[in-house]
């Protein structure tokens, strides 16, 4: 009994001692974390006072401490070639869904149709490899190279929804097209006029050019889109007896609806740009 009473003691003990060890432990930690703070904060209040006084003096603060840095970003000119390719990225947008909505309207020409989507994908991927390899190339790109990597695969990934979405159309041989499906390619057709007049305005994000408005409609057409897509597959469900047709025409929406969506996404991106870089 006296030896396990002792052995309780002893463990109670240690406990106690191992306690006292990480409460000591956490205390160093929260004063080292304080001490960290307190010397950020420090950094900080001199950053802002440097800064305030080099503006009434004409300068920034930056230029002050590093003149050979603040010289060299004045002499190495941002590549604007980015721009280009942007926007013929965008174009290719444009005439991908110009060349998918005549697809729908001409079913005797169909397949020129489908084969001219076809290229423009082709195309579009074309850009954007050219793309990545000027990033790689690139000193000083006109806004983060993230953006503009994900600005540019978003913009073929549009193009190669389109194709996808023509060549199942191809390959399902309707003969005649829903009316749901000709509002889907419209919505479509006008989202991307507009994804096509928005990448342009990239160039100058300083002033108020209409961006926001193109942005605003994008997504008003894709939730038109949304709407369509909805009422089109509750249409399908309630009147079509045959699963085989059912399957194509749910694809067919489905594929649709998908690359507006991706409108959409390419909306958000650009807005992202410009909230950093206004």
């Amino acid at each position: 009994m006296a030896i396990d009473a002792v052995a309780a003691r002893s463990r109670g003990g240690q406990h106690e001692r191992r306690f006292e060890r990480s409460a000591s432990r956490l205390r160093n930690g929260v004063e080292r974390d304080e001490g960290v703070k307190m010397g950020r904060d420090c950094c900080v209040n001199q950053r802002i006072r440097g800064h305030r006084s080099s503006k009434r003096l004409g300068t920034q603060a930056i230029g002050s401490r590093h003149p050979e840095k603040s010289t060299m970003l004045s002499i190495i000119p941002r590549d604007t070639r980015f721009f280009d390719l942007l926007e013929e990225a965008g174009t290719i947008v444009r005439r991908a869904a110009e060349a998918y909505a005549q697809a729908t309207e001409d079913g005797d020409h169909r397949t020129s149709h489908v084969a001219a989507i076809q290229r423009l994908e082709r195309d579009g991927s074309d850009v954007a490899h050219r793309t990545f390899d000027r990033l790689d190339t690139t000193f000083i790109t006109p806004f983060d190279r993230e953006d503009i990597y994900n600005l540019i695969r978003l913009l073929y990934e549009v193009v190669n929804e389109i194709n996808t979405a023509a060549r199942r159309l191809e390959s399902h041989r309707a003969a005649e097209l829903t009316s749901w499906l000709h509002k889907q390619s419209e919505a479509f057709l006008k989202a991307c006029y507009c994804v096509g007049a928005a990448v342009p305005l990239l160039r100058n994000l300083k002033r108020s050019n209409g961006l926001r408005s193109h942005l605003a409609q994008i997504r008003s057409l894709e939730s038109e889109a949304n709407d369509i897509y909805h009422a089109a597959m509750a249409e399908l469900w309630r009147t079509t007896t045959d699963p085989i047709v059912a399957i194509k025409w749910k694809e067919l929406y489905n594929l649709a609806e998908r690359a507006i969506d991706r409108c959409e996404v390419v909306a958000d991106t650009i807005e992202i740009i410009a909230m950093k870089n206004a």
